[in-house]
């Protein structure tokens, strides 16, 4: 701990469009707060139990001992902290940026006896099958009833016609534990009708989705963060489209560690095959926080991918790995300050991958990724979009 006792460490931090987080100094001592959350769910911090500077830790309740590792630029002052070896966020101006806060408000029992009647007339037997809502409460209440008082899980979709949910990751997330093949669902309705309605078939870039549930003496919060690419928000046509919930059996399925450490998420993953309960279509318009998802600076996420597009069109033979990918290059002028620059957004994004770059004599150079087999799966897509784009342009 430093001479003034961490204050050096209070102030904002942020990275990737979201809110990020602050640490405070209070009379307890140093406190780590999200911006918009109540203040019961801050949570206390203290030195590192080690010998290790510029480092401190949760000091309780699910992230205990969790560390938060600080790096100096070069005048000495705080640059930044990775949270957990996970996830790094930069010393930031605050900006305003807030989770838009949600009570968890219990069901009233005229629409609990509503929604179980719907549940036993049309959901519980439909095979697979669309529902066709039609109570007069919004469907995100009755997707919340189904994962608290029916335990489903949820997984939102574009695709509004799927018999059978297999086990391939198609995105990447920020901590390793998201990362494995598996089917992605998640209990909370809110989350899942986010995923049904941005168009991902135009999109291009990051999509920041953020919820995270706190309880306290009985009153249950939750954090929301959803953001896109500012000029996609504003595009013409919208960025958003119909899609589908599905509705999943919880058998199977485990829970994700948020952020990777902590097991108090409401996501979820299964490594099998899942057939659907049911499914919901859902607009637009039925998510009610379309009017709070925010815009981000995306250049850097387009430029990603549009430099990872590019790489992979010149990639010969790729070689799957268990968790990754081995992908061949033949030289020419340019390629290797490509794949660096590839591999710094990596690093900064997603540290979790392993990455090896074999610069040879002959003039062959090889990148190695490798990390979880959901990044193999992520990147096994990758490779046949772009031989696909290569494809048509040969034509």
């Amino acid at each position: 701990m430093d001479g003034d006792d961490g204050r050096a460490y209070t102030g904002p931090y942020g990275g990737r469009g979201g809110p990020g987080f602050e640490i405070l100094e209070q009379p307890s001592g140093l406190m780590f707060h999200l911006p918009g959350a109540p203040a019961w769910v801050d949570m206390s911090l203290r030195p590192a139990k080690s010998d290790a500077t510029d480092r401190l830790e949760f000091a309780s309740g699910a992230f205990e001992g969790v560390p938060l590792n600080f790096d100096r630029d070069v005048d000495g002052a705080i640059a930044g902290v990775n949270l957990a070896g996970l996830m790094r966020f930069e010393r930031v101006v605050p900006d305003g940026l807030t989770y838009l806060c949600k009570t968890v408000e219990p069901i009233g029992a005229a629409i609990d006896g509503a929604f179980s009647a719907f549940y036993d007339d049309y959901v519980s037997g439909a095979g697979g099958d669309n529902i066709d809502y039609d109570l007069p409460y919004q469907r995100h209440l009755f997707l919340q009833w189904l994962c608290e008082e029916r335990g489903l899980l949820l997984h939102g979709s574009n695709d509004t016609s799927i018999a059978r949910l297999e086990p391939k990751r198609r995105t990447m997330g920020s901590a390793r534990d998201q990362n494995d093949s598996g089917i992605s669902a998640c209990a909370d309705g809110t989350w899942a009708m986010a995923y049904a309605i941005l168009d991902r078939a135009r999109y291009r870039g990051s999509f920041h989705n953020v919820v995270m549930p706190f309880e306290r003496d009985g009153t249950e919060v939750r954090l929301y963060h959803f953001s896109i690419g500012e000029t996609f928000l504003h595009a013409s046509p919208g960025p958003f489209t119909s899609g589908s919930v599905y509705l999943l059996p919880s058998d199977g399925f485990k829970r994700v560690r948020a952020a990777g450490f902590s097991p108090i998420g409401l996501e979820f993953s299964n490594r099998k095959p899942v057939v659907p309960i049911a499914r919901i279509a859902i607009d637009p318009k039925d998510f009610p926080l379309l009017k709070e998802i925010r815009g981000h600076d995306d250049s850097r996420a387009i430029r990603f991918v549009e430099l990872r597009q590019s790489l992979f069109r010149e990639c010969r033979h790729p070689q799957p790995l268990d968790d990754g990918y081995r992908l061949h290059f033949s030289r020419r002028p340019g390629l290797v300050d490509d794949l660096k620059e590839l591999g710094e957004f990596l690093q900064n994004t997603f540290p979790w991958i392993e990455r090896q770059l074999d610069i040879q004599d002959e003039g062959r150079i090889t990148l190695t990724l490798c990390g979880s087999t959901g990044l193999r799966d992520v990147l096994e897509g990758d490779l046949k979009r772009a031989r696909e784009i290569e494809s048509k342009e040969e034509v």
